[in-house]
């Protein structure tokens, strides 16, 4: 019902008399717009470093990673290389006994070793038997 009357006040700014305090904030606001740049600035700059530093880190550890997987696939390869060796070298030891021992046993039942150098190798055939297992 009653509507208010709105005065229109004309509102005035404070004028100063000396032009310090504005040179003084001028110099304010340009230290702290360029404090506003640095720190808008450091998170951006501070994730950039940050993820450099993680990729370089990993970079290495997967360096590091791959010689000890060459070296382990390298031990691994020289010791089944040497275990076939001997396990071949084995087979031909016993090959070697078998076809000495069946000569010697022919020997055996025919002349029941007559001659003292055939008693003397298959006592020599007999060590090397029980040396070599």
């Amino acid at each position: 019902m009653f509507r208010r009357r709105r005065l229109k006040q004309k509102f005035v700014l404070p004028v100063s008399t000396t032009t310090e305090p504005k040179a003084k904030f001028k110099r304010g606001a340009r230290c702290l717009s360029w404090t506003n740049l640095a720190l808008g600035a450091l998170i951006p700059l501070s994730i950039g470093i940050g993820t450099v530093v993680i990729t370089l880190l990993q970079q290495r550890i997967d360096n590091q990673r791959q010689s000890q997987e060459r070296l382990l696939d390298d031990r691994r390869y020289h010791l089944e290389r040497d275990q076939a060796d001997q396990l071949h070298l084995q087979g031909v030891f016993k090959t070697y006994i078998q076809d000495t021992s069946s000569v010697l046993f022919k020997l055996n039942q025919s002349t029941r070793f007559q001659s003292e150098r055939l008693n003397y190798a298959s006592k020599e055939i007999r060590k090397i038997r029980v040396l070599r297992n």
